[in-house]
C-alpha cells in the first residue's frame, strides 16, 4: 500500500464490498478534508491505525449493509487491536440510501483498548445495524452525536463482549425512541456513566450479565435501565434526576442489589413494583432490589 495519502475536496464512490480508503500500509499519514465516500456493502474507510488527527469535514454515507469506518486489521485473521481508537470530529457518518432500507453500521472497532467518538453517526433507515460496534472495548467514551432511527433490534451501541468496561455518554446518544435499546453490554462486570451536564440519551440501556452498575447523575435520560446479572451486587445511583421518562429500573433478585435515590423529588418522583410499565403511576422498579437507600433530601413515593 501506499506511504502515505492526502486528499481534499473528493468524491469517492465505490460499488459492492470494496472500501473506500484502504489503509493496506496501515500507515497514520493519512489526511482528508471535505472528503465525501459513498459506501455500499463495503467500508468507508477500513484502518488499523488511528489516521492523522487533522482530518476535517469528511462524510461516509453507508447506503447498504456496508460500515462507514471499520478499525481492523485488513487480514482479519489476525490477532485483535489492543491500541485506543478516536473516531474523531472529522468524520461524520450516515447509514441510509432513498428507499430507506439500508442495514449496515455506523463505527465497527475491533480492539480491547479504549474507544472515543467525538464525530457525528446516524443511523437513518429502521432497517440500520447498530451506530457503534465495540464489543470488547475496555472504555467507550461518546463526547459525539450519536442518533438511530432504526427499529430492527440492534442496540445503538453494542458493547456485547464479556470483558468488564465503562461506557460513559458525554453528548448526544439517542435511539428511535425510549424503547429501543440504546446500549447493550455484556457479561463483564460493568458500569454505565450518564454523569455530564448537557447530554442527552433516549432509550433502553442493557448491562449485561456480571455485576454491574449505574450511574446517572448529570443530564437527561428518558427509556428504562435493565440489569440481567443473576448473581447480585448490581447497583444504581439516580442523583437529582427527573424520573418522569425513566419507565423501569430493574434487576434479577439476588443478593446485594442496591437501588439509591439521591436528591430525587419533584411530581414524578414515584416509583413501586408494577404489574407493568406505567409512566403516569411512576418508574417500575420490580421486585430485584435488596436495599433502596432514599438520600440527600429526596421526596420519592411509592406506588
Amino acid at each position: 500500500g501506499a506511504a502515505g495519502l492526502t486528499a481534499t475536496d473528493l468524491i469517492v464512490d465505490v460499488r459492492g464490498s470494496g472500501a473506500g480508503v484502504e489503509n493496506k500500509a496501515e500507515t497514520s499519514l493519512i489526511t482528508l478534508t471535505d472528503v465525501t465516500i459513498n459506501a455500499h456493502d463495503g467500508a468507508g474507510i477500513r484502518t488499523a491505525v488511528d489516521l492523522n488527527s487533522g482530518n476535517s469535514g469528511n462524510t461516509i454515507n453507508v447506503t447498504g449493509a456496508g460500515t462507514g469506518y471499520v478499525l481492523d486489521n485488513y487480514d482479519t485473521s489476525a490477532s485483535q487491536l489492543s491500541s485506543s481508537f478516536l473516531f474523531s470530529d472529522g468524520y461524520t457518518v450516515n447509514v441510509g440510501n432513498a428507499s430507506g432500507t439500508a442495514t449496515g453500521s455506523g463505527v465497527y472497532a475491533n480492539t480491547t483498548g479504549a474507544v472515543q467518538t467525538d464525530g457525528v453517526i446516524n443511523v437513518l433507515d429502521s432497517t440500520g445495524g447498530s451506530a457503534l460496534i465495540a464489543r470488547d472495548a475496555q472504555s467507550i467514551l461518546n463526547t459525539g452525536e450519536i442518533r438511530s432511527v432504526s427499529v430492527a433490534g440492534l442496540a445503538v451501541v453494542d458493547a456485547s463482549g464479556s470483558n468488564d468496561k465503562i461506557i460513559q455518554n458525554d453528548y448526544v446518544l439517542e435511539a428511535a425512541d425510549a424503547t429501543q435499546r440504546v446500549i447493550q453490554s455484556g457479561a463483564g462486570n460493568d458500569l454505565v456513566n450518564l454523569i455530564t451536564a448537557g447530554a442527552s440519551t433516549v432509550g433502553v440501556i442493557n448491562t449485561g450479565a456480571g455485576q454491574d452498575a449505574f450511574r446517572w447523575t448529570a443530564g437527561s435520560f428518558r427509556g428504562a435501565v435493565e440489569f440481567e446479572g443473576t448473581g447480585g451486587n448490581n447497583f444504581a445511583l439516580i442523583q437529582q434526576g427527573d424520573l418522569g421518562g425513566v419507565s423501569h429500573i430493574m434487576t434479577p433478585a439476588a443478593d446485594n442489589n442496591v437501588l439509591q435515590l439521591s436528591g430525587v423529588s419533584g411530581a414524578n418522583a414515584k416509583v413501586g413494583t408494577l404489574p407493568a410499565d406505567d409512566l403516569s403511576r411512576g418508574t417500575n422498579i420490580g421486585s430485584g432490589w435488596n436495599v433502596i437507600n432514599v438520600l440527600d433530601s429526596s421526596d420519592v413515593r411509592i406506588v
